[in-house]
């Protein structure tokens, strides 16, 4: 009980300074906005128009194409030329061919080859080419199968092609870039952390508590939890005004969210203690702790957001080491666990780290 009377009065006592949480609360609020819109602006880009040319000669051109859903308008054309001329007045993101054999190729059981043109300056094609994907192979196995009597001519089929990347990287970018910002502006908090630590010592506020027969326990306990209830209250704000007034969707994940927000601000607090503990500078302090966020920021975004078949395994490997990582893949898996429990190891690890005596941390 007085761990949690301290961390009240600890509590207080910061929120005293109304500009201070001000500050705090509107600057991720203002980042997020923005990244947030960027974000949706690129989006929407990359749902632009894309073209085909039909050049089949048979009928599985047409009847491919009336599976295909684009992200944006889908235009279709019998003439190539006509299609690269929509590419070249950027009416189109890109074009695909299909070619000439495409209805050969399908009886034959092959999977054709579909030849595209993209704008240097698209990267917005990945989803109508991963439906595109599935549904040749669908197509072809379907028309093999049926020419062996194993199923009815015209029965459709099941694939079992799972598109995880593009979950990543298409339709979700938006809502993992504002997770990644939360929980990377979440860890440069732990600034806040030791710079308000730091002062308490110079102001003579821990001097005077530990005059108290409170034990060492008790106020660092204190000092804990009076640091997380500020930092919970002031993103949970961020979670409210993103989500209410800025018109964010967190796609039914705002629980799972919710709890990975709470787990981060856990290891921000200990990552502001564990600095303060070695090194008593402000600004030495302040610099290591922002190194600390912008690398794993940039590390995990390479391990998630990003992550593909140009990305180096070690950056992959590596990112596995951040929280950011751990709350990105319990967003895009859609569970608590393992990732809740991996989280709660990374803030006692630290926290063990960032353990100290108060008195003696007084007295130096």
């Amino acid at each position: 009980m007085k761990v949690i009377r301290y961390a009240f009065i600890h509590f207080k006592r910061m929120v005293k300074s109304p500009v201070v949480i001000g500050v705090m609360l509107l600057m991720p609020t203002v980042v997020l906005g923005i990244i947030g819109y960027s974000f949706r602006k690129e989006t929407a880009h990359e749902t632009s128009n894309v073209a085909f040319a039909v050049e089949d000669r048979g009928e599985y051109g047409h009847k491919f194409l009336e599976k295909i859903e684009a992200n944006g308008n889908k235009s279709i054309y019998s003439s190539k030329n006509i299609a690269l001329e929509s590419l070249k007045k950027n009416q189109v993101l890109a074009v695909y061919i299909i070619p000439e054999n495409f209805t050969e190729q399908i009886n034959k059981g092959i999977k054709p080859e579909i030849q595209s043109f993209k704008r240097a300056e698209g990267n917005g094609t990945s989803y109508i080419e991963a439906t595109m994907e599935e549904e040749l192979i669908k197509l072809t196995k379907a028309k093999f199968l049926s020419s062996k009597g194993i199923i009815n001519e015209g029965e459709e089929i099941s694939t079992t092609i799972k598109v995880k990347e593009e979950k990543i990287q298409g339709k979700n970018q938006v809502l993992y870039m504002i997770i990644l910002m939360i929980t990377s502006l979440i860890i440069f908090s732990a600034n806040s952390v030791g710079t308000e630590l730091i002062n308490m010592k110079k102001q003579k506020v821990l001097f005077r508590a530990i005059t108290t027969p409170n034990t060492g326990y008790e106020i660092m306990g204190g000092l804990y939890l009076g640091f997380f209830l500020v930092q919970a209250i002031i993103y949970t704000a961020v979670l409210f005004i993103e989500e209410a007034f800025l018109g964010f969707s967190f796609e039914g994940l705002l629980p799972i969210i919710f709890v990975n927000m709470l787990l981060t601000v856990l290891i921000s607090v200990s990552i502001g203690l564990a600095v303060t503990r070695v090194v008593e500078n402000e600004g030495v302090a302040t610099l290591i702790i922002y190194l600390f966020g912008i690398i794993t920021t940039f590390v995990s975004m390479g391990a998630t957001i990003m992550a593909g078949d140009n990305m180096p395994q070690i950056i992959k490997s590596i990112g596995k080491f951040t929280p950011q990582y751990w709350v990105i893949n319990s967003i895009d898996t859609g569970v608590l666990f393992p990732n809740a429990m991996i989280l709660i190891l990374m803030a006692v690890a630290v926290f063990t780290a960032g353990s100290f005596r108060i008195r003696s941390f007084v007295n130096k």
